[in-house]
C-alpha cells in the first residue's frame, strides 16, 4: 500500500482542483514474477515498471503510486499528456512528471518504442481515472492553443498504439476490460455465429455484442503482449468474461497455459 507520506504531500497542493467520485479508488502496487512491479487502480494495472538507472522496479513503482495518489486528490485529468523530458518520453500532468517510459519497460510490454509505451500508459490512465475515480474530462477542443485539448491527447495516444499494431486512424475510442478465455480444438472447423468456419489458427475472437468484422487490439495484462483480432463469433457465455479468443490469439498473448487472463481490448477503426 502507498505510504502515508503521499497524503502529506497532497495537503500542500489543495489549491489545485479536481472532481472525484465519493468512493475513492485504491492505489496499490504488485510484484510481478518477472521482477517488474505494477501500479494498480482498484486492482487494475496502470503501468508495469522494470528497474531503470539507479532505481529498482519497486522504488519506481512506489514513487509513481505516490504521485498518482496526489494526482487523484488534486490533479487535472485534462492535463495528462505525453511529453519529452531530457529526450525521454514521460507521462506529464499539471503536477509534473507522473512516470518515465524507459526502454526495458517498453520491451517487456511489447511496445514499439518508449513513446508508444508512454502513449499506452496515458490512454490507460485517463480511461481508468474517468471510470474509477470519477474524474471528469470533456472531449472537445480548447480555445487555449498553448494547452492540448483532451480529445487530441487521446487521439495521439491511440495513434501511437495503433501504429505499433500496424494500423492508421484516429477515430473514436472504445475500450473493453475484463477476463478473456480461449477456445480451439473442440470447435475447429465448426460454423461460427457469423457464418464463417472457425479456424483455431486464425486471429479471431468471440464477443457478445460487437458487430462481426470489428477489429480489436487486445493486450494481456499479465504478459504485456498484444494482438489484433477480428470478431467473428458470439460469446463467451461464462459470467464475468468479456472475450473468447482463438487458440492462435491466445498463443500470441502468452495465455494458453493460464486458460484465462485479464485483458484490455481497444476497438480499432475499419480500414
Amino acid at each position: 500500500m502507498v505510504k502515508q507520506a503521499c497524503r502529506t504531500i497532497a495537503i500542500l497542493l489543495v489549491t489545485i482542483t479536481a472532481t472525484t467520485a465519493s468512493a475513492r479508488p485504491i492505489i496499490d502496487t504488485n510484484d510481478e514474477m518477472d521482477e517488474t512491479v505494477s501500479v494498480l487502480i482498484d486492482g487494475i494495472p496502470v503501468v508495469r515498471l522494470a528497474a531503470w538507472g539507479e532505481l529498482s522496479a519497486r522504488a519506481r513503482a512506489d514513487i509513481v503510486a505516490c504521485r498518482l495518489e496526489n494526482f487523484i486528490d488534486v490533479g487535472d485529468l485534462a492535463s495528462v499528456r505525453v511529453e519529452s523530458s531530457g529526450g525521454v518520453p514521460v507521462v506529464m500532468t499539471n503536477l509534473g512528471v507522473l512516470v518515465t517510459a524507459d526502454p526495458a519497460s517498453a520491451l517487456l510490454a511489447g511496445a514499439r518504442d518508449e513513446r508508444a509505451l508512454a502513449a499506452a500508459w496515458t490512454l490507460r490512465l485517463m480511461t481508468l481515472l474517468e471510470t474509477r475515480a470519477g474524474m471528469k474530462l470533456q472531449y472537445e477542443r480548447t480555445a487555449d492553443a498553448s494547452r492540448p485539448a483532451p480529445g487530441r491527447v487521446l487521439e495521439a495516444a491511440v495513434l501511437d498504439l495503433r501504429s505499433s499494431a500496424g494500423t492508421r486512424n484516429t477515430q473514436g475510442i472504445q475500450v473493453i476490460e475484463g477476463m478473456a478465455s480461449w477456445y480451439g480444438p473442440g470447435f475447429h472447423g465448426r460454423r461460427t455465429a457469423s457464418g464463417e468456419i472457425f479456424d483455431q489458427n486464425a486471429l479471431t475472437a468471440a464477443h457478445k455484442t460487437l458487430p462481426f468484422g470489428t477489429r480489436l487490439l487486445v493486450k494481456d495484462d499479465v504478459s504485456g503482449k498484444s494482438v489484433v483480432v477480428t470478431v467473428n463469433d458470439r460469446g463467451p457465455y461464462v459470467e464475468n468474461r468479456v472475450l473468447d479468443l482463438s487458440a492462435k490469439a491466445a498463443e500470441q498473448l502468452g495465455m494458453t497455459a493460464r486458460g484465462i487472463s485479464r485483458v484490455v481490448a481497444q476497438v480499432l477503426p475499419t480500414r
